[in-house]
């Protein structure tokens, strides 16, 4: 599972780059090695498949590392903000920055999405998103059920107005910067969250943080600016000795 792109263009494809399950020999659980860095994943008007997929698809895999790309959804049509940038079920993975700089995720609905229902405890596994710019995003990071996850010294603007249509598989409407969804340990930090102001017709939220139980986890100095809530807290998240 050796992978290396640099600098390649991925231009008006349903799906770019999918990353299944990968098992060598007798089943030994050999990670991925798949480094994509300075990479263009490019959705524009002359799109004109039946459907848009994510940039990036993972399922069940771990090593998987993006640095320095740009994902962007340019499409004017049926298709503005959709598709999505990285959509990962079940993925141990690291979105960051290089020497010549950050990822860039523009004009989607679900710009990083990770969902996971079996991931290991594994102490040197986490996902990571860092000094990433997300722009012209319904819902920028979404991040559910993963252990040491970490969103650090990121960009974020939320989009307040409306748009025409949301794609029909978006059912959460309100729009958001980070989504920590039941996740036990995290680290959120450092990253500043902004709007062009409140707009009566239009929820938005900075940060969320559902049902992470009793553990200490970091959310600290995040810069949350022109929300309609700016951190909101739901369900169990505090220990039960607080």
């Amino acid at each position: 599972g050796i992978i290396r792109l640099n600098t390649a263009q991925f231009l008006n494809n349903r799906r770019d780059i999918q990353l299944l399950r990968y098992n060598y020999a007798n089943d030994n659980k050999l990670h991925y090695d798949a480094k994509i860095y300075h990479c263009q994943f490019i959705k524009d008007d002359n799109f004109s498949i039946e459907t848009m997929l994510p940039a990036i698809s993972m399922w069940d895999v771990h090593g998987v590392i993006v640095k320095g790309s740009t994902f962007s959804n340019q499409n004017t049509g049926v298709f503005a903000h959709d598709g999505g940038g990285i959509y990962a079920i079940n993925a141990l993975f690291k979105v960051d920055e290089d020497l010549q700089g950050g990822c860039s995720f523009d004009g989607f609905a679900e710009a990083v999405r990770s969902e996971n229902y079996a991931l290991p405890l594994l102490g040197n596994g986490e996902i990571e998103v860092r000094n990433s710019t997300f722009t012209n995003n319904i819902h920028s990071i979404y991040i559910g059920g993963a252990n040491m996850s970490s969103v650090i010294d990121n960009q974020i603007q939320v989009p307040n107005t409306a748009v025409p249509a949301l794609p029909s598989h978006i059912l959460q409407t309100a729009r958001y910067g980070i989504y920590m969804d039941m996740c036990p340990t995290f680290d959120v930090r450092q990253n500043s969250l902004k709007t062009d102001g409140i707009n009566g017709s239009i929820t938005s939220v900075g940060i969320v943080v559902n049902s992470a139980g009793g553990n200490n986890n970091n959310l600290y100095k995040n810069e949350v600016d022109g929300f309609t809530i700016g951190l909101e807290s739901i369900g169990d998240n505090r220990s039960s000795s607080a």
